[in-house]
């Protein structure tokens, strides 16, 4: 798994390289959600420094999934983790590539689009995600409670997938207003497992005084 994901980090290496005669000495890399340029770097970071960074954390995010102690089994949300950072890698150097080459695109719109879809599958697979210390909603109060955790993951898969296909259906038919959905989706969507897994810690807490 660590040789195919790395192979795939590598990709951005070779069509950038394809590309790098072509390119201006600096190319925008970061792009706000009105799709306006407002980070800007040199061709040699863009094309090589920016998917180096990237396969770097590859690397130690598959070490650490692969360590972690309370890995029990495999899991598909932990196959899933391992192949966002090759997605997400090639996706940005395509856009920053495409952009440079003076191909325009919604970039905010499309970026928003991936990350709903990203999110939408990830919580298809939340309420199947065992305790470990690397992956989900990993909360001093669900890592000590086993209950705790399995409820909150649950919940969080209906959220999850809820919360993405309305940032998703926004994205496709709404217009600017996307941005602002998205933003508030995503906080609702980390925001209210956490508030129910520490309510459900209270409940237990005063359940075990009161017995």
């Amino acid at each position: 798994m660590l040789l195919i994901t790395t192979l795939l980090c590598i990709l951005p290496f070779i069509y950038g390289s394809f590309f790098y005669s072509q390119l201006p000495e600096r190319m925008a890399t970061h792009f706000s959600l009105n799709d306006q340029a407002d980070g800007y770097s040199s061709k040699a970071m863009a094309v090589y420094g920016i998917p180096s960074i990237l396969l770097v954390t590859n690397i130690i995010v598959s070490i650490a999934l692969d360590s972690d102690p309370r890995r029990k089994k495999k899991q598909k949300l932990t196959t899933l983790v391992k192949f966002l950072i090759p997605l997400i890698g090639n996706f940005c150097s395509l856009l920053i590539l495409s952009y440079a080459l003076g191909k325009y695109f919604p970039i905010g719109r499309i970026t928003m689009s991936l990350i709903s879809v990203i999110m939408l599958i990830m919580g298809n697979y939340l309420p199947t995600c065992k305790q470990n210390y690397t992956i989900g909603f990993r909360l001093p109060w669900t890592l000590d409670n086993e209950e705790n955790w399995n409820h909150t993951h649950r919940l969080a898969g209906w959220v999850w997938t809820i919360g993405s296909l309305v940032m998703l259906f926004c994205c496709i038919f709404l217009g600017k207003a996307y941005a602002v959905v998205s933003i508030i989706g995503i906080s609702l969507m980390t925001l209210i497992p956490i508030l129910y897994s520490y309510g459900f810690f209270l409940k237990m807490r005063n359940s075990q005084r009161n017995s």
